[in-house]
């Protein structure tokens, strides 16, 4: 992973480390040698009340992570180390692995499986046990490989380096004080779900108007660090989802994002979000047809916020919410152009009681009527 210029600012990364930690979804620090990556991740999960198991790739062989084998009456067995063990047994746990590009590309398959799977030999790591590591970029570690790309499309890549100040602080008090958590506490269960299917729906969204952003091609220089898949994406969307539930700033967000699918990805689609409509704004829209659409509206958007209104009807139709949503499209054919709405006034039409009255203002809309049979 290319060192990131500016550097993002280092309580942003820590609140974007809480955060993935929160999430369940493993993240890899970079930075380069000697910044205290493995001593920043031990203090904040000392801060968080959780226990922390460090595990260095560059000393272990592949049998560390999948399992030492041993024959039984049973079949063959494999056996979990200690630390898988601990990890297990702790209420929250961070399996911290360090050094993850000096180990060699045997043990980095093997953690592939820990990372992906959450399994230790036969041993499975309960989902209190969330996973962060550290890497130096390769042409400054020690006998450093590449980061294989099916391994690295595991994670949220985030650059970490050292804040003076804050190394200063430390310093002088021998780094007694605690860190600082400033995110909001974990949220309820039910308020997750909610915020979640917001974020699936935003990226859906996304992804249908822009197919090609789906999946970027992977190259030398960018399989070692975070690109666009199917897999990323739907990291993306629980990160951002989390990001809100905690609290955080469009900074942070906007590293979480760029460390799953890249950062010109993530602009992107942050461009593209910020654009939009919110889907709970959507459905006010259809219940109330006096409410103004909202200033400033992308002209480019208009037809895909129609078309999620008529979905909104579709899925509850009764004659008052279609008779507003048309009289929606009619207003919307006034700001934007009647172009915006023809096609979701044809779908509207298509559902109509054969019994419900047209209202007036569809006359705006004559030849729309006319290939229906109206």
């Amino acid at each position: 992973m290319d060192r990131p210029s500016p550097l993002p600012a280092h309580a942003d990364v820590r609140d974007a480390l809480i955060v993935a930690v929160r999430a369940g979804v493993p993240v890899l620090l970079w930075g380069p040698p000697g910044e205290g990556k493995s001593r920043s991740v031990e203090t904040l999960a000392e801060a968080m009340g959780w226990h922390s198991e460090t595990v260095v790739g560059s000393i272990r062989e592949a049998s560390d992570f999948a399992g030492l084998p041993e024959r039984t009456p049973e079949g063959i067995v494999l056996h979990a180390p200690r630390w898988a063990h601990r990890c297990a047994a702790a209420d929250r746990a961070i399996l911290f692995l360090d050094e993850l590009t000096t180990a060699t590309p045997p043990v980095q398959a093997a953690m592939l499986r820990v990372v992906l799977d959450r399994e230790v030999g036969d041993l499975r790591l309960p989902e209190t046990v969330s996973i962060v590591a550290a890497a130096n970029p390769p042409d400054q570690a020690a006998d450093g490989y590449e980061l294989a790309p099916p391994l690295a499309n595991r994670f949220c890549h985030l650059w970490f380096q050292a804040d003076l100040d804050v190394w200063a602080e430390g310093l002088v008090d021998d780094w007694s004080t605690p860190i600082e958590i400033r995110v909001r506490a974990e949220a309820e269960e039910s308020d997750r779900d909610a915020v979640r299917a917001r974020w699936n729906q935003d990226i859906t969204r996304f992804l249908r108007d822009h197919p090609s952003a789906f999946r970027t091609e992977v190259t030398a220089e960018t399989g070692s660090g975070a690109w666009a898949s199917p897999r990323t994406w739907h990291l993306a969307a629980r990160l951002g989802a989390e990001a809100d539930l905690a609290g955080v700033g469009p900074s942070v967000t906007a590293l979480l994002l760029a460390g799953t699918v890249g950062e010109g990805m993530a602009l992107e689609f942050l461009d593209h979000r910020e654009r939009q409509l919110d889907y709970r704004s959507l459905r006010v829209l259809v219940e109330d047809d006096q409410v103004p659409f909202p200033p400033g509206l992308d002209v480019l958007w208009v037809p895909t916020a129609l078309d999620h209104m008529v979905e909104l009807v579709t899925s509850d139709l009764d004659r008052e919410r279609w008779n507003r949503t048309v009289i929606r499209m009619v207003q919307a054919a006034n700001l934007y152009g009647a172009d915006v709405a023809l096609e979701p006034v044809r779908r509207l039409l298509e559902l109509r009681d054969p019994y419900w009255p047209l209202p007036a203002e569809l006359e705006r809309f004559g030849a729309t009527l006319d290939q229906v049979g109206e």
